[in-house]
């Protein structure tokens, strides 16, 4: 378990995210800041946890059911290059990247009317 964890936790540290929801094709997990939640494909995440010997012997529906108690993801559908696709999401965690960026010094955000 705790490696699976550590995986999990390591593929939003070490890997750049999406810039927006068409990127999940890429394979990359995406952050929705409107939403603060965390968007995947469940195939992507399995490429990369395949990676660990130790996890490859996990059955993914145990592996998610795991993950979702942990993190309380869940399914959902969302729109990526005009399709519906299947993903999990999650709300926002600090333990790696998919973090609302800063704006840097010297721009001024957009003022909304």
């Amino acid at each position: 378990q705790g490696t699976l964890i550590d995986a999990f936790e390591s593929w939003f540290q070490g890997k750049a995210g999406a810039i927006n929801a068409d990127e999940m094709v890429k394979g990359k997990w995406w952050f929705d800041s409107e939403t603060n939640t965390v968007y995947f494909q469940k195939e992507a995440l399995m490429r990369y946890l395949s990676r660990h010997k130790d996890i490859k012997k996990i059955e993914s529906h145990k592996m998610f059911r795991l993950l979702k108690n942990k993190y309380g993801m869940e399914e959902d559908r969302l729109l990526i290059k005009g399709e519906r696709a299947r993903v999990w999401k999650m709300i926002y965690n600090d333990f790696g990247n998919p973090a609302p960026l800063e704006v840097p010094k010297g721009i001024t955000p957009k003022e909304e009317l």
